[in-house]
């Protein structure tokens, strides 16, 4: 091959004997450039990218890649003959994945070995060079065949990617070597004639078929002729037009009918197209691209060809801008995505104007900091009440405090209403999560929480209050109240007065061990008459494994699509919202870091999520895991009977236990998910979740089973982390008057 032509490195493995001769032969004449101690670095953090990279951990890892070989006979040598380098790489797998590794998740691994088999042509190389070296250097084929018959000239340089010692040199050339000297593994055959009749089907078809093509030629026989072939083929054809980022694409893989540039030009013969000149080109430029779609700019530009400039001008920020666009339409192409045929356009200029600046659309803000709005709590202050009467506003003061009790995801299940001397609690069935919670029963314990409140606000006002029914009866418990200075409920315990203090801490922790005074009296709750049991556990060991169980629970959590809806829809983005809607969770009381806060919001699409899915989504579980191991202690409440009935009680005994801790300053973090989920399993209530989430499902069930001791039939319902902690911000609560009505 004649000097000037050579566009393909030689590419030398030193345990050939052939090679490591020619190697020996040119080494002292060649710039040798071994870098290799560097890219090894560079691959063992790829491959250990949690680890904490000590010069000792390297060195073993080194160690164990080199093996007992000689480092210069270690991977590839590549030599490329127009430039007399002589570059030391690692071996073709491992330079290909470290070359690629930070296409990744943007590119899968799986969808990074698909592009290897893909085969892509490009005709003309002023445009053209753009989109393929930005398609090499995405790597989103395995193959690349360019045409072109011209030279590069200085005008070319204000778009073309090269210096001015390439001038006169084959455009081809130029583009081949420069993809070359990015991945030498890259195979690039140059079509240094340009597409001719004799060379389009071999270009096309040999020695396999394209699997896209990307038209870039200025010549209109030639636009038309390939794209004639393509259509005959199945190849689909890209164009950028460089010009109000205009994109056109004709799915031919798809549509073997679609007409010709989508039907714009009838052409009866196309022999009439060969050799034009500039202004016989440009009425066929306007009819294929049609002028409403020319920047005003081009429009003027054209009226000047042949007189002031003599072809229309392309710049390079169009060209850089559309080679991206390219190159990400032709990767989803290849790989399946649905890109229909059409016109696109995204013009810079259009958005972007002088004078004028566009609103960029939110999904939602999240603010930076916490605001200065006050919760909307219900206020405690004291009610004077007339010992012969049960007044309104006693009845509300005891609703203010019952609905303080908490709920899943903050949802405030209840409904009150008063009549003739009786309270009816009712269960609001539009505020439960009916995919996290199952028959409702999550809800019946937080009205468990919200009556034990009630009892205790009862107790304290010195009010009788009998209960007179049971959930499995009826579908509302009934309250009888009559003043009585002889309460049959009473509040010797202090936990009124946490009623306004208890609230889900979601704070770090400063790892302070729970004294085992406060265990004690938590271990005490159980000698009441409550079917439920309530558990209190500080092993270490234990912490960490259910660290990864409730880590995993919360990754089916966020990637299952029900899930996910009903978590975003708890979520309260900002304070702002968290007023209008006052129930959900609202983020501000995370204690997020600024990394967790950004992956939330990233998180709150979607398409987003279910892409995560796709690489496995592991990620979402690390909030969780790291807010577990930051425990003091762990606690759950367990029973064995699935009724409202046996989760109402159990909510009492929840908030029993809450207040409780909070009397004591210790923080509770619950987490009910995975609890709910285990349930959902053992009743074979899963048809939303997928084959792959049933089978993690019974895993989680089974360990966590075993890890508590859990007998047959007998479940958690409630679990939380237990710290000490700053005091978090309360949580909003949905005023009395909307849940409270007077008979």
């Amino acid at each position: 091959m004649e000097k000037e032509l050579e566009y393909k490195p030689r590419i030398l493995d030193l345990t050939i004997e052939e090679d490591k001769t020619f190697y020996t032969s040119i080494r002292s004449s060649s710039n040798l450039v071994d870098q290799l101690d560097g890219q090894l670095m560079e691959f063992i953090k790829m491959k250990y990218p949690k680890d904490d990279l000590t010069a000792d951990f390297i060195q073993v890892k080194k160690d164990e890649i080199l093996g007992t070989s000689n480092p210069e006979h270690f991977g590839l040598w590549i030599y490329y003959p127009w430039s007399g380098n002589l570059v030391h790489t690692m071996p073709k797998s491992e330079f290909i994945q470290l070359r690629t590794i930070r296409n990744r998740y943007k590119i899968t691994n799986e969808e990074q070995e698909l592009l290897e088999q893909k085969v892509i042509g490009i005709v003309g190389l002023s445009v053209g060079q753009s989109i393929a070296l930005t398609i090499a250097s995405e790597r989103i084929c395995g193959e690349l065949r360019i045409a072109d018959f011209d030279t590069l000239e200085l005008t070319n340089l204000n778009r073309i990617k090269a210096g001015i010692d390439k001038i006169g040199m084959l455009k081809t050339v130029i583009a081949a070597r420069a993809i070359a000297e990015i991945d030498p593994f890259i195979k690039v055959v140059c079509y240094h004639d340009g597409i001719t009749d004799n060379n389009i089907e071999h270009f096309l078809n040999h020695p396999s078929k394209l699997d896209l093509c990307i038209e870039e030629c200025d010549g209109f026989y030639e636009k038309f002729n390939i794209r004639i072939k393509c259509k005959e083929l199945g190849i689909p054809v890209m164009m950028d037009t460089s010009d109000m980022g205009l994109l056109d694409i004709e799915r031919f893989d798809l549509e073997p009918e679609r007409e010709i540039f989508h039907g714009l030009i009838q052409v009866d013969d196309l022999n009439a197209l060969r050799n034009l000149t500039t202004d016989e080109k440009i009425p066929y430029l306007y009819s294929i691209i049609d002028e409403t779609q020319m920047s005003t700019r081009l429009k003027g530009s054209l009226i000047e060809v042949g007189e002031s400039i003599r072809s229309w001008p392309q710049l390079s920020s169009a060209v850089t801008y559309g080679s991206g666009m390219t190159t990400d339409v032709a990767r989803r192409i290849l790989l399946g995505t649905h890109c229909s045929s059409g016109r696109y356009s995204l013009d810079v200029e259009t958005l972007i104007t002088q004078g004028s600046t566009q609103e960029l659309p939110i999904i939602r803000h999240v603010e930076t900091s916490l605001s200065s709005d006050k919760a909307s709590i219900p206020e405690l202050a004291t009610v004077s009440i007339d010992s012969n009467n049960i007044t309104r506003e006693l009845i509300k003061k005891l609703i203010s405090d019952a609905i303080l009790a908490p709920s899943g995801g903050n949802s405030q299940p209840w409904k009150w209403e008063f009549d003739n001397g009786q309270l009816f609690l009712f269960m609001d069935e539009s505020r439960y999560s009916p995919y996290t919670d199952i028959n409702q029963w999550g809800a019946y314990l937080a009205l468990g929480c919200s009556a034990m409140n009630l009892k205790l606000s009862c107790s304290h006002h010195n009010i009788k209050v009998v209960e007179k029914n049971n959930f499995n009866t009826d579908h509302c418990k009934i309250f009888e109240l009559t003043p009585n200075n002889s309460n049959t409920f009473t509040d010797t315990s202090g936990l009124y007065n946490e009623i306004c203090r208890r609230q889900t801490n979601r704070n770090k922790s400063d790892g302070q061990k729970i004294n085992q005074n406060i265990i004690d009296e938590i271990n005490d709750l159980n000698s009441t008459k409550l079917a439920s049991k309530v558990t209190i556990l500080s092993d270490k060991k234990i912490i960490e494994k259910v660290s990864d169980l409730l880590a995993e629970a919360d990754v089916i959590r966020f990637l299952n699509k029900y899930l996910y809806d009903e978590l975003m829809d708890e979520i309260r983005w900002d304070k702002k919202s968290a007023i209008q809607r006052p129930w959900g969770v609202e983020l501000d009381l995370f204690d997020l870091t600024p990394k967790e806060r950004i992956g939330f919001n990233i998180a709150n699409s979607w398409n987003v999520a279910s892409f995560v899915k796709r690489i496995g989504g592991k990620a979402l579980g690390d909030l969780t895991k790291k807010q577990i191991l930051d425990s003091s202690a762990l606690s759950y409440i367990s029973i064995s009977d699935l009724t409202p009935e046996a989760f109402y009680n159990a909510g009492k005994l929840v908030q029993q236990l809450w207040l409780k801790l909070s009397s004591h300053n210790v923080a509770v973090h619950p987490f009910a998910a995975l609890s709910y989920f285990i349930i959902r399993h053992h009743l074979g209530e899963t048809h939303f979740f997928s084959e792959d989430e049933k089978s993690l499902l019974n895993n989680l069930s089974m360990e966590w089973s075993k890890l508590f001791g859990l007998k047959e039939g007998e479940f958690t319902v409630f679990f939380c982390k237990l710290s000490y902690a700053p005091r978090a911000e309360m949580s909003q609560r949905i005023p009395v008057d909307q849940v409270l009505t007077f008979k």
